[in-house]
C-alpha cells in the first residue's frame, strides 16, 4: 500500500510536518502504540523522522555522485569504471539509471520510518526545483522497510519548465524508460 497526499499552497516541508503530526495519531489510534517489531526489526513512529538526502545516500553506498553527470554516457562510464552492473534494459535514460542505482544499493538498507529528500530533477517531472540546487526537487518519500509508503512534493507551477520536463519524459520513453511519464 502507498499513501500519496497533496495540500493546496503547501510546500514539501509543510507536507512532511503534516505527516509527522497526523501519522502518529492515526497509528496510535489504530494500534495503541507507535513502536512495532517486524522480522526482527523495531520501528518507532515517534517524530521527528530522519531526513535522508538522495544524493548523499547513493554517494555513501556506491561512491557515485549522481549529480555530477550531465548525461547517461558519463554515468554509464563511471558505473563501468566502478564495476557496478544494474539490471536495466540497454539504452535506458539517465534518470532510469539513477533510480535503479538508488533502488539497488540504497533503498533496501533504509528501515525507517525516514524521509528521503531532494530527488534529482530528472526523476520528478511534476515537482518544483530547489532554489538552493536546481539539480534536485522539493520532494520527499516516506520509507519503511526499504519501501516507499508515501510520496509528496512542492508542485511545479512554471509552465515553461513543465513543458521542458514533459518533453524530456517523452525522450526518456522513446529510449526505453517504461516508467517515464
Amino acid at each position: 500500500y502507498q499513501l500519496e497526499m497533496y495540500m493546496a499552497f503547501a510546500d514539501y516541508q509543510q507536507l512532511m510536518d503534516f505527516v509527522e503530526m497526523i501519522l502518529p495519531k492515526v497509528i496510535r489510534k489504530t494500534f495503541g502504540t507507535l513502536k512495532f517489531s517486524y522480522q526482527g526489526k523495531t520501528f518507532d513512529f515517534t517524530p521527528p523522522y530522519p531526513r535522508l538526502d538522495f544524493r548523499e545516500l547513493v554517494l555513501q553506498d556506491t561512491g557515485i555522485d549522481i549529480l555530477k553527470h550531465k548525461n547517461v554516457k558519463e554515468l554509464e562510464d563511471e558505473l563501468k569504471e566502478k564495476h557496478i552492473a544494474l539490471d536495466v534494459p540497454k539504452g535506458v535514460g539517465h534518470g532510469k539509471l539513477i533510480d535503479e542505482l538508488y533502488k539497488t544499493y540504497s533503498r533496501k538498507k533504509i528501515t525507517g520510518p525516514a524521509f528521503l529528500l531532494h530527488h534529482p530533477t530528472v526523476l520528478s517531472p511534476l515537482a518544483k526545483q530547489s532554489e538552493k540546487d536546481p539539480r534536485v526537487v522539493e520532494r520527499f518519500q516516506l520509507l519503511l522497510c526499504g519501501f516507499e509508503v508515501m510520496n509528496g512534493f512542492s508542485e511545479l507551477n512554471d509552465p515553461v519548465e513543465q513543458k521542458n520536463r514533459f518533453l524530456d519524459q517523452v525522450e526518456a520513453r522513446k529510449t526505453g524508460d517504461t516508467e517515464a511519464h
